[in-house]
């Protein structure tokens, strides 16, 4: 452990690209299908259900969703390209990537991010409650406003990653390889199965309310005064 002074920002933000122009989006849904496969790009969808029945796969691409819930997604391994999600529910999904995008307000509930790869992609006010993100790589992401509590990251892969004004409850670390993850705007910071954290930025602040766990790891018994 050291103290250093930080003078510019500890993780590199996402970076994304133009998603395209007004002309190019389209406010009819269409999904295209090839056997049990399926893509919807380029579209604009508001207050509408995504029955994913039958796909094994399905790729959204440059789209724009607001109020969407996705059905019957229980064997669908979902990408997502260059879109932003508002206000939606992706819960109990499961992830295969996450590139160039935005999610802000979306549920994730028990949405299963096992071995997916998200890169420059922002979660502002997100939930992620008992979702899986274990053997995952996130690559210059941002949690803004989140709420996380109860995730399993198990051997992920973390570099780039920051979080700010989000709180982290029961977030389990154990195994995790980290590069430049800045907790330092967290508002709380609840971690288990702490191994190394090599690689983690926090607050001074957060080094005190971080004690008793760091204390768990390195075996301390502590004394309660009366």
């Amino acid at each position: 452990m050291s103290y250093e002074t930080i003078d510019e920002p500890f993780a590199r933000p996402p970076e994304r690209t133009d998603p395209g122009v007004a002309g190019d989006w389209s406010d009819v849904p269409v999904v295209v299908t090839d056997v049990d496969l399926g893509e919807l790009s380029w579209q604009w969808l508001e207050s509408a259900i995504i029955d994913l029945a039958g796909l094994s796969f399905i790729e959204i691409d440059h789209c724009c969703m607001k109020d969407v819930t996705f059905v019957n997604a229980e064997r669908t391994r979902v990408a997502l390209t260059a879109s932003t999600i508002e206000e939606s529910d992706l819960s109990q999904l499961h992830i295969d990537s996450v590139t160039e995008s935005r999610l802000n307000g979306v549920k994730l509930v028990g949405t299963d991010f096992s071995e997916a790869s998200t890169r420059d992609t922002e979660f502002s006010g997100c939930v992620l409650w008992l979702a899986n993100l274990r053997m995952s790589k996130f690559e210059r992401v941002a949690f803004e406003s989140c709420t996380i509590d109860d995730v399993d990251a198990y051997g992920a892969d973390f570099v780039d990653v920051g979080f700010n004004d989000s709180a982290l409850s029961a977030f389990s670390i154990d195994r995790v390889t980290a590069t430049r993850v800045d907790l330092r705007g967290c508002t709380s910071v609840g971690l288990t199965a702490i191994g190394r954290l090599d690689g983690f930025l926090i607050s001074e602040h957060q080094l005190y309310a971080l004690a008793p766990q760091l204390a768990r790891v390195a075996g301390l018994t502590i004394q309660v005064e009366s």
